[in-house]
């Protein structure tokens, strides 16, 4: 169940996006990712929703059915007594274009307390923009498992571009 749970919570951090103004530089994409993180935090779904990656909102059946589905998801967790205690973003790496898309990854953080413990994730954001920087959009590298996202959602990506391993989960179990 926590596993579920763990999943769950990801995934409405994988597949959000946040547009911005001339976010042309790294210490702006960061900035951009990490209110991002906060409105999700903060359960802030439509917000949420209202930033995603528009391919992604489509896929998942439009705004309305996306901020559904997320809001269902949130309640199960928390009727689980799984809570976000903090979600942080790292340092922006190196950005790249394709055609007319600029793409960068970002490392992700997230902390949650369970009824038996606390579990740590790592993951990161691919930062999408199609305007030279201008707005920016983000997709969580856990969303990025699925390959039906790869093919039906994600623009071409840069060959050059290396996407993190997902690393497993950390749980410590409460004394």
């Amino acid at each position: 169940m926590i596993r579920y749970c763990v999943v769950a919570i990801v995934c409405v951090i994988g597949s959000l996006n946040l547009r911005a103004d001339e976010t042309s530089n790294a210490a702006e994409a960061k900035k951009l990712a990490s209110l991002l993180a906060e409105a999700t935090k903060a359960g802030d779904y439509a917000k949420v929703i209202d930033h995603t990656y528009p391919a992604a909102v489509e896929f998942a059946g439009g705004r309305e059915k996306a901020i559904s589905l997320i809001e269902a998801a949130m309640k199960k967790v928390k009727e689980d007594g799984i809570v976000i205690k903090e979600i942080s973003v790292g340092e922006p790496g190196e950005f790249f274009t394709e055609g007319k898309n600029t793409f960068f990854v970002i490392p992700l953080k997230t902390v949650m307390t369970v009824p038996a413990g606390t579990v740590r994730s790592k993951s990161y954001l691919l930062g999408i923009s199609p305007d030279d920087g201008k707005t920016w959009t983000f997709m969580d590298g856990v969303g990025l498992q699925n390959p039906l996202i790869w093919d039906k959602v994600l623009p071409k990506m840069p060959e050059k571009l290396q996407l993190p391993v997902r690393e497993k989960p950390e749980f410590t179990k409460d004394k």
